[in-house]
């Protein structure tokens, strides 16, 4: 028997040009990060736990979660 798990992440609607502040990008990744337990700044956290992201709307006009993280976090290798 597989399960099959599948996650949901609901976004506020926020103002227009909110997700360009960089701040409000990272404080949201700081966020879905703590409450999955991971380190926001451990990139293959991200690989492991990001894929629900890779979906939403701001992330997808960013170019994906790969640019979305190296613009909130410049200080990630």
């Amino acid at each position: 028997m597989v399960l099959k798990v599948t996650y949901m992440i609901t976004i506020d609607r926020k103002p227009r040009g909110y997700w360009q502040d960089v701040k409000n990008v990272r404080a949201f990744l700081d966020e879905y990060a703590k409450k999955e337990s991971f380190d926001a700044l451990d990139s293959g956290a991200w690989k492991e736990n990001g894929s629900p992201l890779t979906r939403k709307k701001f992330i997808l006009l960013a170019g994906g979660l790969r640019r979305v993280l190296e613009r909130a976090y410049p200080e990630m290798k």
